[in-house]
């Protein structure tokens, strides 16, 4: 599989203690950790990171990539109404059946569009007109479309930058000199020049061509072209009719020049995974202008490679604020978006198919037109179980009264587009302004009876002052916990994300939520907050694990997959920032208490201004992948925006970190005999010491744990053992030979004999460590170290040497 973060396994050393030893517990201070009345009275001090025992970050392999859009091909949709559109690299056009109709992009910048209308006014053959069918619906073939008007067939041929426009006459019913008066609505100042008109303004033109005429008896020849009272006129002389007798064709071009050189912006992405397809759906904004946004959508791998990409809209219609989720059971996505402008805005919704077609829905209304009030900031929670009812469920916030008074509403959808119910609920209409709501995904579970959403969003007590509520959703549609908070004290609170259930165990483990808070001091720090059901189990404040705590943490996005979450954050300096860095890291859950299994990882390195982060797991459609996928807004350097996209592999288990070594950082070797660092102590036969190290993951749920003990004599007995605590601290106390890392319960996990000085446990049919080691199924830290015999006249008087300690944080 590949990554644009690449997580290599992290081998590390680590040493052993006798197990007959009766040792002094000794506890090193973990990183605190609050309740919910704590932390809503108290902020967490700032820490170093290196006293916390966090992992260090990994770097990236390479470098995340833009989700581009692919302007090699046209894009076509088809309106309720029948009318037919068209979207190319440097426009986009509609065929209605009254007029065509050609958009030109002038720049994400341009405060609105600037369209050119055509309609075809009227025909006349030496002087005489022809009767037509002016209003006929617009058929597509392929590239083209035409409007078959009876004695002649408008056509447009579509290409990437450019629409040439024909009128076909299959057969003319008289000679004489043929004018097409086409009619012209736009705003845009028409004006002649020598090769055709031009309709523009200053951020740039439409290009109307000089017309062309040809038939069966004539090769292209150029016509007259007018422009006058604002309509076009092609005139085809009656020299060049004489004589035809089969097709006659009169033929000009449209085509875009655009005074803005930046590309088109695109933001505001999210991003859900299909299981079945093994591929990811990323939706984001597109600015056609300020008065046309739309909804563009890429499907690709977790390494970046785009294999299709469409239009959830692109019509002259307002869409923004993009959600999506995904359906495991029909290998389907839900987009939703805002449509319109305040103070008549409504949530839209449209089904994407998983595969490579994309095939989509039809659009259709998600919000209630019995609710009146503006609804905007939607999201949408997808279902990654593969039976029951197929549903998503869809929240918004919906303005009750200006200022005063906003809901959180909600509505479950069908995979067919159904909406459930014959009206959308209340999550929460109490009298007060609850604004910017997230969801999760469902639980997951197979029996309906249990699968919930979980939900969070703001409480705006004033201005500076803003708290987090929650709520979760049953599959009916009611609720199965109805509001509760989730965060609140005089400090300003913003921006929740939350998480599903860590399993599928229906609410024995926990879920999460992730937001920002001014801290003060510190500015704004991402706190995370556990929760089982809607009792608060604990609270930590992410920022403050790191050295950056200085900087501003912002706009948390969460996920899970299954053992252990992953947050994604902006993080900027304070007070003020020449480029901001969008971080990860994974935090595991002990006993509902929450650490940092890998922490600040950065996932878009350089000196780019980065914001808006989505992080989604490959669990949250039911896989059993350690995957995630990282969707950000950058300003580039050319001054447009992009959306790019980076995979993330979350470290499997529990965090494992070398201790106790012999090599002078600790405690002092009994004979001087320090071993090389990370090491154990020098023995007879090996003057770097013998190390301990793991392979795979200290995960309860799939245990691979192996540890392996290096540099020992060739034959030695090596007995490996567990400890509930630390030595000495974790300095380690003289012991034999070396040095002695594990105290408080001792267990003994197995005894091997060494093969070239090396030994692992567990080989063969040993039992798994966490299962030899009786490790506690919500997880628990754990010491190792490796025993083994050194009979030669050495050191001491003793006859046994160690190796170094290793500690590891075994997840559920």
């Amino acid at each position: 599989m590949s990554h644009a973060l690449v997580i290599p396994f992290l081998a590390l050393v680590s040493t052993a203690a006798v197990a007959q030893e009766s040792f002094i517990p000794e506890v090193k201070s973990a990183p605190r950790a609050y309740t919910a009345e704590q932390a809503d009275s108290e902020l967490v001090g700032p820490q170093a990171a290196a006293a916390l025992a966090v992992p260090p970050a990994r770097e990236l392999s390479a470098p995340p990539r833009a989700t581009r859009s692919d302007h090699s091909r046209l894009y076509f949709d088809a309106a309720t109404d029948g009318t037919v559109w068209v979207r190319g690299r440097t426009y986009k056009a509609s065929f209605a059946a009254d007029a065509a109709t050609y958009v030109p992009f002038l720049g994400s910048s341009a405060p609105r569009n600037f369209p050119v209308g055509l309609h075809v006014e009227s025909v006349t053959i030496g002087g005489e007109p022809i009767a037509f069918d002016s209003s006929v619906p617009a058929v597509r073939h392929g590239d083209t479309i035409e409007y078959a008007r009876g004695p002649f067939v408008e056509r447009y041929l579509l290409a990437l930058d450019s629409i040439e426009q024909t009128f076909v006459f299959e057969s003319l019913p008289r000679q004489g000199e043929i004018v097409v008066t086409l009619g012209v609505t736009s705003e845009l100042e028409g004006a002649s020049d020598a090769e055709g008109f031009r309709f523009g303004n200053e951020l740039g033109h439409v290009r109307y061509g000089r017309a062309f005429a040809f038939h069966d008896g004539v090769d292209l020849t150029p016509i007259a072209s007018r422009l006058a009272d604002g309509a076009i006129e092609l005139v085809a002389p009656a020299e060049l009719v004489a004589g035809a007798s089969g097709r006659f064709v009169i033929d000009p071009v449209l085509s875009t020049f655009s005074l803005e050189t930046a590309g088109i912006d695109e933001f505001a992405a999210d991003t859900a995974y299909d299981l079945t397809n093994a591929v990811w759906l990323t939706v984001c904004e597109e600015i056609f202008s300020a008065s046309d946004r739309d909804i563009h959508a890429v499907r690709h791998t977790t390494a970046g490679t785009v294999s299709a990409s469409d239009y959830v809209d692109f019509t002259g219609d307002i869409w923004r604020a993009p959600a999506v989720a995904n359906h495991t059971l029909d290998n389907q996505f839900l987009v939703v978006a805002v449509e319109g402008s305040a103070p008549t805005r409504q949530i839209m919704g449209r089904t994407v198919g998983a595969t490579v077609s994309l095939i989509m829905s039809a659009q259709f209304l998600v919000s209630d037109d019995a609710f009146i009030g503006d609804c905007y900031a939607p999201d949408v929670g997808g279902d990654p179980s593969t039976s029951g009812n197929a549903y998503y469920c869809v929240i918004w916030e919906r303005e009750f009264s200006a200022g005063a008074d906003y809901d959180i509403h909600g509505r479950l959808v069908r995979t067919d587009t159904t909406l459930v119910g014959a009206t959308t609920f209340y999550v929460d209409n109490s009298v007060s302004v609850h604004r910017n709501p997230s969801i999760s995904n469902s639980n997951g579970v197979a029996s309906d009876a249990l699968q919930d959403w979980n939900v969070v969003w703001e409480d705006e007590v004033s201005s500076t002052n803003h708290n987090i509520l929650g709520a979760r959703i049953h599959r009916d549609g009611t609720l199965t916990e109805s509001t509760f908070t989730v965060a609140s004290s005089t400090l300003d609170e913003r921006n929740p994300a939350c998480t599903a259930i860590v399993d599928a165990n229906a609410g024995t483990r926990p879920w999460m939520v992730a937001y920002q808070i001014d801290s003060g001091a510190n500015g704004w720090d991402v706190r995370c907050r556990t929760f089982n059901g809607a009792s608060s189990i604990s609270t930590f404040d992410l920022s403050e694990q790191f050295i950056t705590v200085a900087y501003d943490q912002i706009t948390p996005s969460c996920d899970c997959d299954g053992d252990q979450f992953v947050v994604a954050y902006d993080e900027r300096t304070t007070p003020t920032f020449f480029s901001t860095d969008i971080k990860v890291s994974t935090l595991y859950s002990l006993g509902g208490v929450l650490g940092v299994n890998e922490g600040n990882v950065s996932a878009s390195p350089g000196l780019n201004t980065d914001v808006r982060p989505r992080i989604v797991c490959n669990a949250s459609s039911g896989s059993s992948l350690d995957d995630a996928m990282v969707v950000f807004d950058r300003d580039s350097a050319g001054g447009d925006q992009d959306v790019w996209a980076t995979g993330y592999d979350l470290p499997n288990g529990g965090p494992v970190s070398s201790y106790c070594s012999g090599d002078g950082t600790g405690s002092l070797c009994p004979c001087a005999n320090n071993g090389n660092s990370g090491n154990g102590c020098a023995s007879s036969v090996n003057p770097g010491g013998a190390n301990l190290a793991t392979t795979g993951a200290a995960d309860l749920s799939s245990d691979t744990l192996t540890l392996v003990a290096t540099g020992m004599p060739a034959t030695a007995p090596a007995l490996f053992f567990q400890g509930t605590l630390q030595s000495n601290g974790g300095a380690g106390i003289v012991f034999g030979d070396g040095l002695r890392c594990v105290g408080g319960t001792v267990i003994r996990l197995g005894t091997k004999t060494a093969a070239g000085g090396s030994a692992s446990y567990p080989t063969g049919a040993d039992p798994d460590v966490s299962v030899r080691g009786v490790i506690p199924a919500a997880g628990a830290v754990r010491y190792y170290q490796c025993w083994y015999r050194n009979a030669a006249a050495f050191c001491t008087s003793s006859t046994f040497n160690l190796t170094n300690g290793v500690r590891v944080q075994w997840i559920p």
